[in-house]
């Protein structure tokens, strides 16, 4: 794809301070490049207008199974500089929010049966 093919598409290619792609070549069908890697499970980003920065090519793994881009394996094995975090979530803490609202009877849980939820 190509910023040329957003040109009969109004004004969003002279509107738009970012232009991005996303290109899987394995869609198309496409499992080697030309040197003869493979393709199979790659995304190519490519930022094709960005009015206050770079534009570019970003390579990341697709995970078909899970619809997720994730960062190429291969990068980040390669990296030696590369230290990796992990950041929890709020969701994954057990705390309950009391935000004061009455309890609805039809939505408790029905003593501990948890099998045939009510919705």
């Amino acid at each position: 794809p190509q910023l040329s093919d957003l040109r009969e598409s109004g004004a969003i290619e002279q509107d738009a301070d970012i232009v991005t792609f996303i290109h899987r070549p394995e869609y198309y069908g496409i499992t080697e490049d030309n040197s003869g890697n493979s393709l199979i499970g790659v995304a190519e980003i490519i930022i094709a207008k960005h009015r206050n920065g770079a534009t570019g090519e970003i390579y990341l793994s697709f995970r078909k199974n899970l619809a997720k881009f994730a960062d190429m394996e291969s990068n980040i094995s390669n990296s030696d500089n590369f230290m990796e975090q992990t950041y929890s979530s709020k969701m994954n803490e057990d705390e309950t929010v009391n935000i004061g609202l009455p309890g609805n009877k039809r939505f408790d849980t029905q003593e501990g049966n948890v099998s045939n939820p009510p919705f």
